[in-house]
């Protein structure tokens, strides 16, 4: 998986055996960076972009061969910057924020956030 640096971070998934482009689509609108970083699923087909007040969970659609996109809900909390993200084997996906906490999500929806350490600077220069 790539993320290209232009205003509509294209998110793109490679066959590297075959050096060939399986499927690409828009990632996220803005100026970079909005992306962070990109971490495949050990557990599943699937993989999630992270960044500026987002997370987006990718896959590929069996029958058509689209990349497909979703965003978790961060519910009543508001939207923050994703620093990193963890798989973990039960479902759940952790997230580091720019507040120092750790995010639980369970089936893209914000389940809990819990105090991690104090906040830092993020990859843009802001918290985390």
């Amino acid at each position: 998986v790539t993320v290209c640096s232009d205003n509509r971070h294209t998110v793109t998934v490679w066959d590297w055996a075959a050096a060939k482009r399986v499927a690409s689509a828009p990632g996220k609108n803005g100026v970079p960076p909005q992306i962070f970083g990109v971490v495949w699923s050990p557990y599943a087909d699937e993989f999630l972009t992270y960044g500026v007040k987002h997370m987006t969970l990718w896959e590929i659609n069996s029958s058509s061969g689209a990349l497909m996109n979703s965003k978790p809900s961060f519910g009543r909390a508001s939207p923050h910057d994703v620093l990193a993200v963890a798989f973990l084997p039960d479902g759940l996906v952790l997230s580091g924020c720019e507040t120092g906490e750790i995010a639980t999500w369970k089936r893209g929806v914000l389940k809990r956030v819990a105090p991690a350490h104090a906040p830092g600077k993020g990859p843009n220069g802001r918290g985390g």
